[in-house]
């Protein structure tokens, strides 16, 4: 039986819509290989943020969920563009087939294009497997089969996740062991174990960065198992030589951020988060800036600085500084134009 949860996680959507966007077609490769295999993923990929947020379904549905709706191209060109929309449901939520269907629906009123379902169940219940939205009338019925994943028979696909060059297998397993494990020893050995694997993959400096960041954010520590999963990882990047996080932390430190965590000097750290910001993206208006003017969580802004450094645009921080808002009591900042 998988441990309770426990509050030292984070919170469930943030890491997933962050992984899916920033792997979405390795996450569709390893999810959906057949869908994947019939898209053009050498064409752009449209993420519908405002698009999704007018098709919202005002019924079913609830916390835990994860939507993402993605405009792509059918590999033999016979279809033209594809909508992708998948939904990552945390909970064994008997609705969640009704939710599937009005997404469809408003989708297809709203774009005409053929859309792929693809609800991904990341519970820990081996028997909610929903699979297709059904309704009749008298004489008349209406049916949706859409593609369910169920993360949890991974766990008998260990090895294979571990044979996989796919970076989104390490994503998932991550998962699994955060569903599993409390913040305790055995989640230490685990979260350690896993960033090994980062550098032993043969990844990008990049993909290291971001699946780091990804792993650290689901698989969260107490104060007392920090310092030695620290240790841990300075280890590990000094036999390989690869200091890719533990750089970033040097960096913050000569600019006065490690010492500013130390001390409980939070608008040393907010000045440091801030100016990384600046050099990545240019200016950041003063949406962004007041949202993290009023964090003071230093554990929430270690994750920030982090975010900051990885990210590929101000708007995907906007959305990593919005799913720590409810965490600090801050309001959620706009994006920016």
């Amino acid at each position: 039986m998988p441990h309770p949860p426990d509050e030292i996680q984070d919170a469930f959507d943030g890491p997933w819509k962050e992984a899916l966007r920033l792997f979405f077609p390795d996450a569709i490769g390893l999810l959906a290989p057949e869908l994947f295999a019939r898209i053009d993923w050498s064409r752009p990929i449209d993420f519908l943020d405002k698009e999704l947020a007018q098709l919202q379904p005002e019924g079913p549905g609830g916390e835990n969920v994860v939507d993402l709706l993605a405009r792509v191209s059918d590999v033999s060109g016979a279809v033209g563009f594809v909508l992708i929309h998948a939904e990552v449901q945390a909970d064994p939520d008997g609705r969640i087939p009704e939710r599937m269907f009005r997404y469809r629906y408003r989708a297809f009123d709203l774009f005409g294009l053929p859309i792929e379902s693809v609800l991904i169940l990341a519970d820990t219940h081996p028997r909610f497997r929903p699979d297709h939205f059904e309704q009749s009338g008298i004489v008349s019925r209406l049916r949706l089969d859409f593609l369910p994943v169920k993360l949890l028979d991974f766990e008998a696909r260990w090895a294979e996740l571990e044979a996989s060059p796919n970076p989104f297998a390490l994503f998932v397993m991550a998962h699994l062991k955060a569903t599993r494990t409390r913040p305790d020893p055995e989640r230490l050995y685990w979260k350690t174990w896993l960033v090994r694997q980062l550098y032993d993959r043969g990844y990008s400096r990049e993909q290291v960065l971001e699946l780091f960041w990804l792993v650290d954010w689901l698989l969260r520590l107490p104060p007392e198992l920090k310092q030695s999963f620290r240790a841990e990882l300075g280890r590990i990047e000094e036999e390989r030589q690869m200091k890719y996080v533990t750089s970033i932390e040097e960096m913050g430190r000569e600019e006065g951020l490690q010492q500013g965590l130390q001390q409980g000097a939070e608008k040393a750290a907010l000045d440091a988060l801030l100016e990384i910001l600046d050099a990545r993206f240019g200016p950041v208006g003063p949406d962004i800036s007041k949202a993290v003017g009023r964090i003071h969580d230093l554990t929430v802004l270690r994750t920030l600085i982090r975010a900051a450094a990885v990210t590929d645009s101000l708007d995907s921080f906007a959305r990593v500084l919005s799913a720590h808002a409810s965490d600090t009591s801050t309001e959620t900042p706009p994006t920016e134009p």
